[in-house]
This record gives C-alpha cells, structure tokens and sequence, in this order.
C-alpha cells in the first residue's frame, strides 16, 4: 500500500508517511498480543487441574504428618 507522486513526468512511487509504519508495526504488535493471550488462556484452563492434585497432595503430606506426630505422642504418653 504506497502512494505514487508524478515527478518530472516519471512515476515513483514512494512511502506513505512515518504514520503508516507506526500503524503496522502496531497491528504486528496486536498479532502478538493475540498470540500470547491464546497461549495463556490453554495455560489457564489447566491450572486448576494442577491446583486439585497439589491441593490432594498437600493434604495427604499433612495426615502423613499428624498420623506421625499422633504416633510419637502414643508411644511417649502410654509406654509398652
């Protein structure tokens, strides 16, 4: 997309001004953007997924950890 300026009865055609550049390096910049949205949004729908099995996780480390210490005071508390 250019302009053509008649000079000296030759056709050149020349550039349209700095504005012109500024708008496609902005709609590339937008593309990215889109880009980057999409990918984060695939990230997004799996996060809960991975929330649910460290939430589980986290929860079996604690029973693990009181069974344990549930453990230690039995033994200390009642002997034999």
């Amino acid at each position: 997309m250019s302009r053509v300026r008649v000079v000296s009865n030759v056709d050149m055609v020349t550039p349209l001004e700095h504005e012109h550049l500024d708008i496609n390096e902005q709609i590339v910049r937008i593309e990215k953007m889109i880009v980057e949205i999409q990918s984060t949004r695939l990230t997004i729908k799996f996060e809960p997924r991975k929330m649910f099995i460290q939430a589980t996780l986290a929860a079996a480390a604690l029973l693990g950890a009181g069974v344990a210490a549930g453990s230690a005071i039995a033994r200390f508390l009642l002997p034999g």
